[in-house]
């Protein structure tokens, strides 16, 4: 089942769409951070 969400407060149609469009953010994220810890280890 779909929630939709208040267009004014999201800019996802819905309450999946926000989660997964988090989970994508915090994957980039980590490999971001991972990439830069390994490229700046001594």
């Amino acid at each position: 089942m779909t929630t939709p969400l208040d267009p004014i407060v999201s800019e996802f149609s819905t309450v999946e769409e926000a989660e997964a469009y988090d989970k994508l953010f915090r994957e980039k994220v980590r490999h971001s951070m991972a990439d830069y810890a390994a490229a700046y280890s001594a």
